[in-house]
Order: structure tokens, then sequence, then C-alpha cells
């Protein structure tokens, strides 16, 4: 006898055998869903709306212990490009139209390729990247960690503070930002034109603009204006250190951060002099050389060659002056006192009291100076002609008086400096220049 089968016992017979693949498919696509709903976006009002992504894993490739949500790459500000190059930053980026992707890191700024850098780099790479603890509400306003990047003013970016290894390994809600700002001679050239032009550091303008900017959009990521940790490591720590002690001028009581920390830097951890320096008036000139602008016309032809130059070049020679005078004490490409962020000394801020007066952590690196200082020197007059080198401008005083502090190992024999592993004045020099 023929069985018959109907459509609803076929389509029942049919359910029950593919059940389990429409059961997984249907796990699939429901995991798909869930995640996707969960990848962020925020609008920042009068600039745009931006789509974030979920990190997984370190800088390195490691696995984090959770997810954490990040918006990447993202503007703040109209980029310092064309005739905009060498100008302080006036506004954020135009008002953006439909959800803009901000699931990558962008172009880092121009540097030495010297150093193990895959990032691309761009002169227009102002931009910052926001970390945070996944499954709060952004409504929850959380305590936010800004953190501003070393690398002598010259090298390095936002991206290489883990900022998502930071949120995942916090155990409590937070959120993380990290950005870059201008470096070396895009940012900081100091030199008599640019002290007349107003144009004198740059960088640490940009990182100010740029925590005004967070200042009006923190909250749109849940993270809380009113409890920003500004923090860095040495350049990083001594640009904290410069908005620390400038309570003064236009940023009188109003400070844009609620407490700091410094690793390994401060205002006052190392000389920071003026346009009229050597060393600035040296490097200025040789850059001006290497671009072929002449220092011998008005401040506004100068200035004009500066801004049409090949920003390759610029790249070059910074680079390379950077390089040259590495073992010296004083660097090319730095903050200059004089102009904004530092119109007096840190030491002056602290003696007058026109400092913000906010919690801050300080720490120091042990043993920094050996990363710099040669192993080879052995007598004490080659200690000696070390520091004539490195630093030119020290007198026969200022001689004796290193001599004194850091007694020598092979005439003291108790000296705390005495048995270096490789040369004898080698502890000896690492620790006069850790300290100075």
């Amino acid at each position: 006898m023929e069985h018959q089968l109907d459509n609803s016992t076929l389509s029942n017979t049919m359910y029950s055998l593919m059940s389990p693949a429409v059961l997984l498919g249907s796990l699939f696509f429901s995991f798909l869903a869930a995640a996707n709903s969960s990848i962020p976006q925020v609008t920042l009002q009068g600039y745009g709306s931006f789509a974030g992504t979920n990190i997984s894993k370190t800088l390195l490739g490691d696995n984090l212990p959770q997810p954490v949500n990040a918006w990447l790459g993202i503007d703040y500000a109209e980029q310092p490009v064309g005739d905009r190059r060498f100008r302080p930053l006036q506004s954020q980026p135009q008002s953006l139209k439909g959800v803009q992707n901000a699931t990558k890191y962008r172009s880092v700024c121009l540097q030495d390729r010297m150093y193990p850098n895959p990032d691309e780099q761009d002169e227009a790479c102002l931009n910052f990247n926001v970390f945070r603890t996944p499954g709060v509400p952004l409504s929850k306003k959380l305590p936010t960690l800004v953190w501003i990047h070393g690398g002598g003013f010259a090298s390095f970016s936002g991206r290489d503070f883990d900022g998502a290894s930071f949120v995942a390994s916090s155990a409590d809600p937070v959120v993380v930002v990290t950005f870059n700002y201008r470096l070396n001679a895009f940012g900081f050239l100091p030199s008599k034109l640019f002290e007349r032009e107003g144009l004198l550091n740059l960088g640490l303008q940009d990182q100010r603009f740029f925590l005004q900017f967070l200042q009006k959009h923190l909250s749109s990521f849940g993270g809380d204006p009113r409890q920003i940790t500004l923090g860095g490591l040495s350049a990083g720590a001594h640009s904290t250190a410069f908005h620390y002690f400038h309570n003064y001028g236009s940023d009188k009581n109003k400070p844009l951060f609620a407490r700091g920390i410094l690793q390994s830097g401060s205002a006052t951890a190392r000389s920071f002099p003026g346009p009229d320096y050597p060393r600035y008036k040296k490097d200025f000139a040789g850059l001006m050389k290497y671009i072929n602008c002449s220092t011998d016309v008005d401040d506004k032809e100068q200035m004009g060659c500066l801004r049409s130059a090949s920003a390759e070049k610029i790249r070059e020679y910074s680079a390379k002056a950077y390089e040259d005078a590495k073992d010296q004490l004083n660097w090319p490409w730095q903050p200059s006192i004089g102009g904004p962020l530092i119109e007096k000394a840190g030491s002056k801020s602290e003696e007058e009291g026109t400092f913000h007066h906010l919690p801050i952590i300080t720490t120091y690196t042990s043993d920094e100076g050996k990363y710099y200082t040669p192993g080879d020197l052995e007598t004490n007059d080659d200690f000696v002609q070390f520091w004539q080198r490195i630093s030119p401008g020290l007198n026969i005083t200022d001689l004796a008086l290193i001599n004194e502090l850091y007694p020598d190992p092979v005439a003291y024999p108790d000296s705390p400096w005495a048995g270096s592993p490789n040369s004898t004045q080698y502890n000896r020099i690492s620790a006069a220049w850790s300290d100075m």
C-alpha cells in the first residue's frame, strides 16, 4: 500500500531532519545580530556620527581578558596642511553627513622612519582613539584617562599606548583616550621667526586644543569631562606638567583635567631654552637651507616658503638633525620657554604658586641614563670630556660641581657608582645623566 504524505506532514518531516542545521544557522545569525548591535555608535554635536568597533586583542596580538568598545582614528581638528601648516589649530573638522566608520587606526604624524613603526605617516595626522569598558550604557559617565605619548617630541604616536589593554584589565569601568599631536619641526620649531610670528610650541597647543575638544565631546563617548586624569610618559610627562603648571593667563582657574600622572618627566625635569639657544639657531638655519628657503627675506616670505615646502623634506631633515644630536643634553625640535604654555619656567610657576592645585602622581625610571651613555669610558678625564662634549655650555665651576656630586669610583672605591659591569665610569655617567 502506497503511503501518501500531505504537505503538512512533509514539512514537519523535513523540519525535523533539518532542525540541527536550522538551529545552528539561526544561532549564527543571532550571534551576528547581537555582535553588530553591540558595536557602539556615538554622535558628536556639530560634528558627526561615528560607528565604533570591539577590540579583543592587545597591540601585540594577545587576547584581552574581555573585548573593549573602541572608536578609532577620528580627526579632532582641521588638519594643519597647506596654508594651515605652522599655524595654531582653529576649529574642529567640518560637519559630516551620515555615519562614519571609526573602526581602524589612522595615520601617525610625520617622523623618523628608523623606528620600528609600521604605521602609515601623514602630515594630516591629528586624530584620536577612545576605548571604553563594554556593557556600560553611554549615559553613565565614566572616569577617563587621557594619555599623552612620549618620544622626545619627535616621534611615536597615540596608539603606542595600549588603551584597550588598560581598559580590559581595569577592575572598574573606565575610558581611555589617546591622540596624536604635531612632532619634530612640524610641531616644535623654536626660532626667532616663530617667536615673532607667535608660533612657538605648536605641538603643545595641539594638546590643549584637544583637551578643549574633549571637554565638549567626551560625554558623547560615555566619559566624564569633570573626571579626566591627564598623564604621559617621558615627553608625555613633560607635556602633562606644562599644562599642570599653567594656571595663569587664559588658563587661569580653568583646568582641563582633574588630576595628573607624570612618568619619567616634568616641566622642571629638563631645560627648555628659548629660541636664542645656539642649538635651535643651528637647527633652524639647517632646515631652511635643506628645503631651499632663504632667511634673507622678510618674515612673510620665509613663512610662505616653509608652508609650501615639501613635507617629506621637512620630515627628512627633522629626522637627520635629531639623530645627529641624540647623545646631547638638549635635542632639536623641543618646546621653548617664552612660547605658549611655557611663558615662564615651571620652577618659576611652582615658586609663585601659579600651577593648578590638583592631585598628581609623579614617578621616575631607574637607570634611565644608561640608554644614552657610552660604556667604554675609564678615567675621570673621560668623564669630564664627555660632559664638555654633550653640554658645551658647562664652565669649570659646573664641571667641578659634577665631579663633587658624583665621585670618581677609581679614586674613591666606596663611591656609589663603583662596580660598573663594563667600564669604570659607566654607572657614574649614567647616574649623572639621569639626574640632569
